[in-house]
């Protein structure tokens, strides 16, 4: 669907698999593009009104083509949006997580009767088989 926007500003972002996006916040509402491409010609297109075909998928407006933009070679600086680093922590969670269990593991080998080097031992020989 082809539609007159008025963009009034472009952030790059990066979704979480690691694919880099671009959010067009415009006075019809955001919209995402994925083409850098197209993310210059809309940064060099603040304040302007341009037509655009917007392709609707679920709640999101992908901007898939620009009309009336001016066309821009080499470099431009697009602002990148903050890094939101919870994907991160969990990671970090997950790695305590394992430690405990297998700590957990070892004392109960211990409780068990064996030596705590032996438990230990166990604890890491079952670590390398995964």
């Amino acid at each position: 669907m082809k539609q007159t926007i008025n963009v009034t500003s472009v952030t790059k972002k990066t979704s979480k698999t690691g694919a880099e996006f671009f959010v067009v916040e415009t006075k019809e509402g955001n919209m995402t593009a994925w083409d850098e491409n197209i993310a210059k010609s809309l940064m060099a297109s603040v304040g302007k009104s341009i037509m655009a075909e917007i392709q609707q998928n679920g709640d999101f407006k992908n901007i898939r083509k620009v009309e009336g933009a001016e066309t821009v070679e080499g470099e431009i600086n697009i602002p990148s949006a903050p890094v939101n680093n919870n994907y991160n922590k969990f990671a970090g969670a997950k790695v305590d997580k394992t430690k405990s269990i297998l700590t957990s593991y070892a004392k109960d080998l211990i409780i068990a009767g064996k030596e705590e080097k032996e438990a230990v031992e166990l604890v890491k020989r079952l670590m390398e088989s995964f």
